[in-house]
């Protein structure tokens, strides 16, 4: 089975949200200094790169990153092709006929090709849902939505998009690298750090391929 890395590599160079904190390493101790070890202290935004929303980001009282479901971080999901179009709608989600048991989509954009997440400083023509788009996928119980930018909603309009997944407790995956991946179904394992009271935190995500993914979990 193979396992495909859908995760962008943290560094420095790595562009960050606007607003967000850039993603620093200082060492503190080094072996290069005479040091008997390495030990460094990090620094970034619990919305760096490949990362996980939770409730808790756009509600006061939302769950917490570590206090999500796991059942909802691993299993089937859908890689939904929904390159071509500049803003992903509810008309866009009709027209394409998304298996209707798919609990868990990632959309695969023409952010991929464009290399929206490579990108510094981030830009704002990036493809994303729109509110009738998040609407649809809580009709339809979705509990898992993925994206190939550094967010789901649109840069001029954060809250709408948000608000409709969060309330509706639905994780959202952002800055998903979908470089080399294509569309149907694959086995998700999208694994944040468990960060006390956090509202978010970044994460390691994988997809794995398999002949019979499907069983509905």
């Amino acid at each position: 089975m193979a396992i495909h890395d859908v995760t962008l590599t943290i560094s420095r160079e790595l562009p960050v949200f606007p607003g967000d904190p850039e993603f620093r390493m200082h060492a503190l101790t080094s072996m290069d200094r005479g040091d008997e070890w390495n030990n460094h202290e990090l620094v970034m935004g619990t919305h760096t790169g490949t990362h996980i929303d939770a409730p808790l980001h756009f509600f006061i009282n939302g769950r917490s990153v570590d206090r999500l479901d796991p059942a909802v971080l691993v299993g089937p999901v859908l890689v939904m092709d929904v390159r071509g179009t500049r803003r992903i709608t509810d008309r866009v989600l009709n027209a394409l006929e998304p298996d209707a048991r798919a609990e868990r989509i990632l959309f695969l954009s023409d952010n991929t090709a464009r290399g929206v997440l490579h990108r510094n400083p981030v830009q704002d023509d990036y493809v994303a849902l729109d509110k009738s788009a998040a609407e649809w996928l809580v009709r339809h119980r979705c509990r898992l939505a993925g994206i190939d930018a550094f967010s789901i909603a649109p840069e001029d309009d954060q809250s709408d998009v948000h608000t409709v997944l969060l309330e509706a407790e639905m994780v959202i995956i952002e800055g998903l690298d979908l470089a080399g991946i294509g569309p149907g179904m694959y086995w998700l394992a999208a694994l944040p750090l468990k960060i006390e009271g956090a509202d978010g935190a970044p994460a390691r995500v994988f997809l794995m391929d398999s002949e019979d993914i499907y069983h509905g979990s």
